[in-house]
């Protein structure tokens, strides 16, 4: 009889072995597709999340006075806009998400303000993301709660900055912050209107680092600037970073604990079904032995076996696992539901994985029962 057909009497035979030791590889795949899209998901929502935190960078000229940039919130000191392409140039650096600004204090009909200019959103080579930064309409500002409550501006109003006159597109709501006496635009039109062509006093960034403040990102990130950007200095918002740190870090440790954890069980249950199974054909295995099947004919039963059951186990696995997350995964991950979906790379990671793991875990019973005297055992029985 082939090792074929022979296999598939024992499934028939011994079903309830069988169930559950599918269901223990099932289980094992379930876990590591759960795990895997989990991680995908909570790196991705993590990153939105730490993202809106806002930009943790500031890129300020060299010569700016700290004194007032510290209580102002930013400097009177200016540069050339070019510094913004000279930043994205570069391949390979820890910071992304570069706004270059400007910021002015301004007086419309005697209220104090700040006149803003927002660019575009650049990126470095590879390395593009989502915006961050709100969407300005040409020819339109984002006016401050308290600037708009002061002067009595609506929405399709109209404000004058300078000698520009522009239409109020958003009154933002109450932040408490500077930001309430903010006018806000786009930055080639706000530089117009100020009459600073070219000038910018700030470019935003994000770091990519994500490192807490005992491993210096601010030095590292320093250190990067003063070779790219020897006329500028760097601002790190410690806590914000901190923050976004420790949250990214928090998501791959608990991975990584997590999975060991589960491989390691679902090994163990694996051997010991594997165990109980060898057991219980050492009189079948006797007489094998007898009719003439060494013992690669043996271990290729015992190992066949493994690797069909890995093989259901990881398709049962994966699909039970997938729909979980499909149906379950949109209330976890409310703000990036969008990118949870079947990934066929996890499927054939499992077809792959799993029928060799279930392989590995069958070598002990295999080697108990091939090493075994058959005329021992069927003197005993």
């Amino acid at each position: 009889m082939k090792p074929i057909q022979l296999i598939f009497k024992e499934l028939r035979y011994r079903r309830g072995n069988a169930f559950w030791s599918v269901l223990a590889v099932a289980m094992t795949v379930s876990v590591f597709v759960i795990v895997a899209m989990v991680q995908s998901a909570t790196e991705r929502e993590t990153r939105r999340i730490v993202r809106d935190l806002g930009f943790n960078l500031r890129i300020i000229p060299k010569n700016a006075d700290m004194t007032q940039f510290y209580l102002a919130g930013f400097t009177d000191a200016t540069m050339n806009e070019s510094v913004l392409d000279k930043l994205i140039a570069h391949e390979n650096v820890s910071y992304n998400h570069l706004v270059a600004t400007l910021h002015q204090r301004i007086e419309i009909d005697g209220v104090s303000a700040i006149a803003t200019g927002l660019s575009e959103e650049k990126y470095p080579p590879g390395m593009k993301k989502p915006d961050m930064s709100p969407q300005i309409e040409p020819g339109t500002v984002h006016v401050g709660k308290e600037i708009a409550q002061q002067l009595k501006l609506k929405r399709d109003g109209e404000i004058k900055v300078g000698e520009t006159t522009f239409r109020i597109d958003r009154v933002s709501p109450e932040m408490g912050t500077a930001d309430d006496l903010r006018i806000v635009g786009n930055l080639d039109e706000i530089q117009s209107a100020l009459a600073l062509p070219d000038q910018i006093n700030e470019v935003k960034a994000i770091d990519c680092l994500c490192l807490t403040p005992d491993e210096n990102p601010l030095g590292l990130l320093r250190n990067e600037l003063e070779e790219i950007l020897p006329e500028a200095k760097i601002i790190m918002l410690s806590e914000m970073a901190e923050a976004r740190a420790r949250q990214r870090q928090l998501i791959s440790k608990t991975m990584a604990f997590v999975s060991p954890v589960v491989l390691i069980t679902c090994g163990a249950w694996l051997i010991a079904l594997g165990m109980i199974n060898a057991r219980q054909r050492v009189p079948e295995i006797g007489i094998l032995r007898a009719l003439g099947y060494d013992s690669g004919s043996i271990g290729v039963l015992f190992v066949g076996k493994a690797v069909l059951l890995g093989l259901v186990g990881a398709v049962a696995g994966y699909y039970a696992a997938t729909g979980l997350m499909l149906a379950y995964g949109e209330d976890l991950f409310q703000l990036t539901s969008k990118g949870l979906k079947s990934d066929p790379q996890l499927l054939r990671q499992s077809l792959t994985i799993a029928p060799l793991f279930t392989a590995l875990c069958s070598l002990v019973p295999t080697l108990f029962a091939i090493t075994r005297d058959p005329a021992r055992t069927l003197r005993q029985d």
